[in-house]
């Protein structure tokens, strides 16, 4: 009766803290990814290569705030997703436009959010966890961040997202 009493509290408090180390923001190599949606609209994004055909697509937003010091393009992060990577197509400041021709952002500011959007084949769940992998070398190789599937949804405006992250 002991054991499996003990047994219990051991997996009631596993449960428990694992669904706490999501509340807010998760820190990653480049600063904090504060939140991170799936849906299946397509947001705008300028100069935007059409995907592979026959592929149905979804599409994340992973909003992050840079560590003062830091810069940020789509070639430094890309998603890890049932086994394959995907790149990161486009990035924005705040709740600017997406433009898949510009690779960086010029100017990263402390305090400022960006937004890393990434394509991906489209899936039924409700949340998962998916890696954000960083495509340089070094300690960080990749970050598990939990998403949050919004349907068809738009995305959560950047001046939305709580500054302490919405994970």
């Amino acid at each position: 009766m002991k054991k499996s009493l003990l047994t219990g509290a051991v997996l009631l408090l596993c449960i428990f803290s694992t669904v706490s180390a999501w509340g807010g923001a998760v820190v990653f190599r480049g600063g904090e990814v504060l939140a991170a949606e799936s849906s299946s609209r397509q947001p705008a994004v300028a100069n935007l290569p059409k995907g592979e055909k026959g592929i149905v697509w979804s599409y994340v937003l992973v909003t992050v705030r840079v560590t003062q010091g830091r810069g940020l393009s789509i070639e430094d992060f890309s998603l890890g997703v049932l086994g394959g990577n995907y790149p990161c197509i486009a990035i924005r400041e705040n709740d600017g436009r997406f433009d898949a021709a510009q690779w960086q952002c010029q100017s990263v500011s402390a305090g400022k959010k960006y937004g890393m959007l990434f394509r991906i084949p489209a899936q039924d769940y409700k949340e998962a966890v998916f890696s954000l992998v960083c495509n340089a070398p070094g300690k960080w190789t990749h970050t598990r961040i939990p998403v949050r599937n919004i349907g068809n949804a738009a995305f959560t405006a950047a001046g939305r997202v709580p500054a302490k992250g919405s994970l």
